[in-house]
């Protein structure tokens, strides 16, 4: 096995939990019984449960007599294996091939990268939310289906001695005689599809027995995952990094560094942000079960104008919903806020600031750091070693982006971040994530 994959094998098998088993005859003692639905007997489903990078749902329909469907989410620390099989005339393939892990249709999800493998009639779909909060589909894998004309193809030169390996019946290709084949709403959308091509009602297609049922549509998984991991890693930047970034007026990328302020020209009364926006940060959900933890490291550069006895203002990590820098958030207001907005709950901002100028009475001194939340007046000011606890969904929306602010006053300084590192905690736990963040083996 290759060692990127046996990496990724060990994290799944070393599961926390066998999440669904998603067959009502399952009886494992993990918890996964499910909810049927009222209207439609042979349907069941759960919704929204936790795994290593997000959570998934999960919705069945069956048609045959003997559900044929097998699938199986399984967790670990820091990689989640999703598999669903397809029985196709029984039930004892895919039992067998859930028993021991191997996959119809596999995918894995490590350190937000989604790998896949697919055979037979089986497709994986990611849905994508677009600028006009729709959901688009988009295909994964390749299908592997009788009907297409190069499966068919491909079946009859590796049989060449089989002359039914398929057939044409009732207009439908068939493998040897057999017919290949949030959740909930995914199936039901599938049902409804089934039922017009009938040209049926969807109720009349509830109220038919498995067994004739399936004469109308196969048994239908369908299993749904979120990931919400975020990690990166920057060792320099450069010209490949720019559609990672948001950068405001000024900002950039500059001699392998994040320019957060202005770096040539007038650099005086200036400010910036620049965010990574390739993904956001899902710092909790909607229902607050959760709260996301992280870890971060970057070099900061922050360079004194030579020519001037003092230097300002200062530079900030931030977490914020707002890619932009304020109005008039140049001086000591580090591109965080500005004089109206400082203090306000609508800014939704949390900034660990590095300030290299004594502002007001109450900064400690002009090299300190401090912990501010929506606006500038530290809640603490503590020594570079120390570290805070906080509740960070108590000023911040569900989905985040991760960044640096900065700002220059009538004295000045680069702004500079020279590498940057970030990972979620459920990636760090795993003994790869830890050796990749370490450099050490």
């Amino acid at each position: 096995m290759w060692p990127w994959l046996e990496r990724i094998a060990s994290a799944c098998w070393d599961r926390v939990r066998r999440y669904a088993l998603t067959r009502r005859d399952e009886e494992d003692g993990s918890g996964s019984g499910s909810g049927g639905d009222a209207d439609d007997l042979l349907l069941w489903s759960r919704d929204l449960v936790r795994h290593a990078a997000g959570e998934f749902s999960f919705a069945v329909v069956q048609a045959n007599d003997v559900l044929e469907d097998h699938s199986q989410v399984e967790t670990g620390a820091a990689a989640t294996f999703i598999g669903v099989y397809d029985g196709h005339g029984g039930a004892e393939a895919s039992r067998f091939i859930s028993n021991h892990l191997a996959a119809h249709l596999v995918r894995i999800i490590w350190k937000g990268t989604l790998y896949l493998a697919n055979l037979g009639d089986s497709r994986a779909v990611v849905g994508c939310l677009t600028g006009s909060n729709k959901i688009v589909a988009e295909q994964l894998t390749r299908d592997h289906n009788a009907s297409m004309e190069e499966v068919r193809q491909e079946l009859r030169s590796l049989h060449p001695d089989d002359s039914q390996i398929v057939v044409l019946k009732n207009g439908v290709w068939r493998i040897k005689g057999i017919i290949q084949g949030i959740a909930r709403r995914l199936v039901k959308a599938a049902l409804k599809e089934a039922a017009r091509k009938r040209e049926m009602k969807y109720n009349d297609i509830k109220k038919l027995e498995k067994g004739v049922r399936r004469f109308f549509h196969d048994d239908i998984t369908i299993l749904g995952s979120t990931c919400s991991c975020l990690h990166f890693n920057f060792p320099n930047f450069d010209t490949t990094s720019v559609d990672d970034f948001s950068f405001s007026p000024g900002s950039g990328i500059a001699n392998g560094s994040l320019q957060i302020t202005l770096s040539t020209g007038n650099i005086t009364n200036q400010s910036g942000r620049v965010c990574y926006t390739r993904e956001t940060l899902r710092l909790w959900d909607s229902k607050k079960r959760t709260v996301a933890s992280f870890r971060t490291e970057f070099v900061p550069n922050i360079l004194p104008n030579q020519q001037q006895n003092e230097t300002g203002e200062g530079l900030a990590f931030i977490l914020t919903s707002n890619l932009s820098s304020p109005r008039g958030s140049s001086g000591q207001w580090l591109g965080i806020a500005n004089e109206q907005t400082d203090g306000s709950p609508a800014n939704r901002i949390v900034a660990v600031e590095f300030d290299t100028r004594k502002s007001y009475d109450e900064d400690l001194d002009s090299n300190h750091v401090g912990l501010d939340v929506n606006g500038i007046r530290s809640v603490v000011q503590y020594p570079l070693s120390n570290a805070w606890p906080i509740d960070l969904s108590r000023y911040l929306s569900e989905e985040i982006y991760v960044g640096f602010a900065g700002s220059t006053g009538e004295f000045t300084e680069l702004n500079q971040i020279k590498s940057w590192k970030f990972i979620t905690a459920g990636d760090f736990d795993s003994k790869a994530a830890r050796q990749e963040w370490t450099g050490h083996r």
